[in-house]
């Protein structure tokens, strides 16, 4: 599978697998994702939008 993520996505996504693992062992782990953006709902919706077209 090739898969290619924004820079800024990826160190959401790493930090937020970190977040969840340390949560519950094993939380942070998924097999299929599709991801734009990992974000906060309440910090600066939409910031990700822009990803779409790059």
């Amino acid at each position: 599978m090739k898969s290619a993520m924004h820079p800024e996505a990826r160190e959401e996504f790493l930090a937020a697998i970190d977040y969840y693992n340390n949560a519950e062992p094993g939380l942070g782990e998924d097999n299929h994702v599709f991801i734009y953006a990992i974000m906060h709902t309440k910090r600066k919706p939409g910031y990700w939008h822009d990803r779409l077209n790059a």
